[in-house]
């Protein structure tokens, strides 16, 4: 039986440093789009949607790096993300339908991790050589000798990892919901909020299993239920809450 691990970024700071080149990269393509030609400003959206998708589906390292870290084969990007504090599920998102570090060096997210953020060559020049995929454990070996990641042997605690989850998919479900009345013009029944709602928030839903899925629009109907019987949805203006029966 292989032994189950938690793992936590070793150089933590990092992560800030990697946020702050980000935005100041963000910064520096926006004016430069400002005063250029039309295909440059189509570039800098796209960048602007990666890192607001990079942003969003950004949670509790130990949730994400587990689903990864367990799997045989790791990815470069895959392994890139992780080892600079990011949840690789951005990769199945549609602004990231083409991005690629190997072959992909026209989009602005990639000249930016493959030019100004070491950690892509590093990466490259002592795990991947050249490959575009890699044995798991070899890239966890080189991640934990260098201080990139850290792990301890630790016993699956499934039930705590649901719950964790669910609270969060639970604030952003309760966000989007409350959204969504503001704009109704109609009372409707909870079905019909949550599939519009699922629609909206789709994108920023945690994964609930080691698989990658998300909850099903029959879990979002569930939670609008559970938010509206709670004591704080009594806190909501009376003119949001009476727009769902």
């Amino acid at each position: 039986m292989k032994s189950t691990y938690r793992y936590a970024l070793g150089k933590a700071n990092r992560h800030k440093e990697i946020i702050k080149v980000i935005e100041d990269y963000r910064f520096e393509k926006g004016a430069e789009a400002f005063s250029a030609m039309a295909s440059a400003g189509e570039l800098f959206h796209l960048l602007d949607n990666q890192i607001k998708t990079l942003d969003k589906r950004n949670y509790v390292f130990e949730m994400y790096s587990y689903k990864y870290l367990n799997e045989e084969y790791i990815s470069i990007e895959e392994a890139f993300l992780l080892t600079i504090g990011y949840n690789p599920d951005v990769l199945s998102h549609s602004y990231f339908r083409t991005f690629n570090l190997k072959e992909n060096q026209d989009g602005l997210l990639e000249a930016l991790f493959i030019n100004r953020i070491n950690e892509y060559k590093i990466l490259d020049r002592n795990v991947f050589q050249g490959l575009t995929l890699e044995k798991t454990d070899k890239f966890i070996k080189f991640a934990i000798e260098n201080n990139y990641l850290t792990r301890k042997l630790s016993t699956p605690k499934t039930a705590n990892y649901k719950n964790q989850v669910k609270e969060k998919n639970l604030l952003i479900t309760r966000k989007g919901l409350v959204k969504l009345l503001k704009s109704s013009n109609k009372t409707r029944n909870k079905s019909y909020y949550a599939t519009k709602l699922y629609e909206q928030i789709q994108d920023e839903l945690i994964p609930i299993n080691n698989n990658g899925d998300i909850p099903s629009i029959e879990t979002i109907r569930k939670y609008i239920s559970e938010i509206t019987l709670s004591e704080d949805w009594k806190l909501i203006p009376e003119s949001i809450r009476y727009m769902i029966k």
